[in-house]
């Protein structure tokens, strides 16, 4: 026959409850049930168990819940049929004056809460510590991978990033985790396809295609100083369709970034033209 004990993991702090469990098994190592054990607990505190006495189930287990410990290590003990097993358990003390971890992104942030291109997009965690809470250390994971203890700045490419972090003491403290989210999109769509259609002599429709969802205006006038903008198409779409009553640029955007695109036509308010309006800056 044998008999094994195992006891839960508690949590750090005074009076913190645990439970212990006892597996008999025959000498074939088939489980025993209907078995009486007895458990003991030994430590700091006045420990106090549910039941001094349990049966084993039909899975061979008996378990039995340990209250008011107090921090320090404690012996538990369990016997049946004059065989005995004990485990040791070590109650850590309670943690306190935890410290908090405060987050900061840095970078250009453009529309819709995208960061664009300009400075480096970067995290930076810093855990404001206190003088009962020694040993702390910061650690973090991004888009669910690996823990990584934190040491320097965080610095992102373009994509979109899920940031769950928090600071820990070496007694075992922890706070609760923080998740945060950091979308960066340094690069400018590609406009492509522009196509002036349905001209009149006071208007015309203009549509382009772009290589990611995109939002769309136009600027336009008969010189150029333009003057006149459609009001902005805010869905992020692919194809970009927009009516206009004279002529100027397509200025299209993604997550604040801007790729001006000038047409080739004439200015719809004049019989001709050699050469398109010399590009104006991007306004940015």
């Amino acid at each position: 026959m044998s008999l094994t004990v195992t006891s839960s993991a508690p949590a750090p702090g005074a009076n913190s409850p645990f439970s212990i469990s006892a597996l008999l098994a025959d000498a074939n190592g088939r489980p025993m049930s209907g078995q009486a054990v007895d458990f003991k607990v030994f430590g700091a505190g006045s420990a106090h168990l549910s039941a001094d006495r349990a049966l084993t189930g039909a899975s061979g287990m008996a378990t039995v819940d340990v209250t008011n410990t107090g921090p320090g290590p404690h012996l538990v003990t369990a016997t049946a049929n004059d065989y005995q097993a004990h485990d040791n358990i070590v109650v850590r003390p309670p943690a306190t004056g935890l410290s908090t971890t405060n987050a900061h992104v840095s970078g250009t942030l453009g529309t819709n809460g995208w960061y664009r291109d300009g400075a480096p997009v970067q995290l930076t965690l810093a855990a404001t510590t206190v003088a009962t809470d020694p040993g702390v250390i910061t650690v973090y994971s991004i888009n669910g991978g690996p823990v990584t203890v934190y040491t320097a700045p965080v610095t992102f490419t373009d994509g979109s990033y899920a940031v769950t972090y928090f600071s820990t003491n070496q007694a075992g403290g922890s706070e609760a985790a923080t998740t945060i989210f950091v979308n960066v999109d340094s690069s400018a769509p590609l406009t492509q396809g522009i196509q002036a259609t349905a001209i009149t002599s006071v208007s015309a429709t203009i549509a382009w295609t772009t290589n990611e969802p995109a939002d769309s205006s136009v600027d336009y006038g008969p010189t150029t100083l333009y003057g006149t903008s459609t009001t902005p198409q805010k869905t992020l779409v692919t194809s970009q369709s927009v009516h206009i009553t004279a002529y100027r640029a397509i200025r299209s955007t993604t997550s604040g970034s801007t790729a001006p695109m000038w047409l080739a036509t004439r200015p719809l308010r004049q019989t001709s033209r050699s050469a398109p309006p010399p590009p104006r800056p991007s306004r940015r």
